[in-house]
């Protein structure tokens, strides 16, 4: 990636560190949790062995009662397992080997589903708590007894390290120019996410709505780079934010290196490798060209037809705006004439959501080809202008 980015190896150093900081403040959680269920077992510990009615055995003491509500109310509220928003594995001594984190039930009331708690209140109140505080007391003491042995064990944060296949074929029915798009416009959309991020953006639900916008582009991964960002979420995760752009800079890292790879997929489908053409600026890939479908000259008339609907539904400003960035990009002789023709296929796309507004997949197509433009523009004084007048007769898109 480029400077302001993480690379890779950046990601993956964030991540760890991030795992081991994680690893010890659960151990922490998980020590403090186990200390509150101490205190309530001392509470209870008075009022068992017969000892929690009163002289004739009709009524519970108010302490038995103080003792077992506050307990039962602790328990039953999501204490009865340790704590940690993670799905996270432990060992001890009973379990050295490791397994998941453990949950306990006080009661067995299960034969009593529909008025359980009236039949609770009933049963501790008229003296017969002995059974439930000794119930209640033996799931209190295995939760603080694995609270004290309880190590976590790594990982509790997924660390991907994988590449697209060097060889492979598209699925049936994927055109490779139409994916590179979708590909394109996915990682332009994660460097502006990650630039917000950066700026304070809290990681979600924004990463989970990249991840579903970008659905087509991430569907060809091979693994889910975005699974882990879950835990960006966690309470108990130090940086959630350095997190989640770590886990936006290996989804990004994934989908560079499947454009690279695109062409050669495409050939090996019988779609031919030399009809995508790529160009690399400071946005990444910038996208694809299909030089053997659509001509230049083709894609200029699609423009102007476009631009002909708008004018014709009273969008004046953005036809001009859409037709003079179209001539600046024809007239610059800055440009080779694979990036005029890359410049050209994206004022297209723009072109086609600005027809289309409504349509959600044509304007993340547009804010991507908005970007590539913006990068490319400082090759022309003309082409500059040009860009920043339509970026504001087009605000709406962008």
């Amino acid at each position: 990636m480029d400077d302001g980015f993480m690379n890779g190896e950046e990601a993956r150093a964030v991540i760890r560190s991030q795992e081991e900081r994680t690893r010890l403040r659960l151990e922490e959680a998980i020590r403090a949790h186990g200390h509150k269920a101490q205190a309530h077992l001392d509470a209870l510990e008075p009022w068992r062995g017969g000892r929690s009615a009163n002289l004739w055995g009709t009524v519970t003491k108010p302490g038995a009662l103080r003792a077992f509500y506050d307990a039962y109310e602790w328990f039953e509220g999501g204490a009865n397992t340790l704590p940690g928003e993670l799905d996270y594995s432990i060992v001890t001594s009973k379990h050295p080997s490791g397994g998941p984190r453990p949950t306990y039930a006080p009661l067995d009331l299960d034969r009593y589903p529909r008025r359980r708690s009236d039949w609770l209140h009933g049963q501790i109140r008229s003296g017969k708590a002995d059974n439930s505080i000794e119930n209640l007391h033996l799931a209190l003491r295995k939760l603080a007894e694995t609270c004290r042995e309880a190590s976590v064990v790594a990982p509790v944060l997924d660390l991907p390290d994988v590449h697209p296949p060097r060889h492979r074929k598209l699925p049936d029915g994927v055109i490779a120019r139409v994916l590179a798009k979708d590909i394109t416009a996915a990682i332009a959309q994660g460097r502006a996410l990650d630039a917000n991020l950066a700026a304070g953006l809290p990681p979600l639900p924004a990463l989970e709505s990249w991840r579903d916008s970008t659905q087509r582009a991430n569907m060809f991964m091979a693994y889910d780079f975005m699974g882990g960002i879950e835990a960006c979420g966690a309470s108990i995760v130090p940086s959630p934010t350095a997190l989640g752009r770590a886990y936006l800079a290996l989804a990004l890292e994934y989908l560079e290196e499947l454009m690279d790879r695109l062409p050669d997929y495409a050939e090996a489908s019988g779609q031919g490798k030399h009809d995508l053409v790529t160009v690399h600026g400071n946005v990444g890939v910038i996208g694809p060209v299909s030089k053997s479908h659509i001509s230049v000259a083709e894609t200029v008339t699609n423009i102007d037809t476009t631009i002909e609907t708008l004018a014709g539904r009273g969008d004046t400003d953005l036809a001009v705006a859409i037709r003079a960035l179209t001539q600046a990009i024809q007239q610059a002789s800055e440009l080779a004439d694979d990036q005029r023709a890359q410049l050209l296929d994206n004022v297209a796309d723009i072109a086609d959501a600005a027809a289309e507004p409504d349509a959600p997949r044509s304007l993340s197509r547009a804010r991507a080809a908005m970007a590539v433009i913006t990068s490319a523009a400082g090759a022309s004084a003309q082409l500059t202008q040009a860009a920043s007048v339509l970026h504001q007769a087009a605000s709406q898109l962008f």
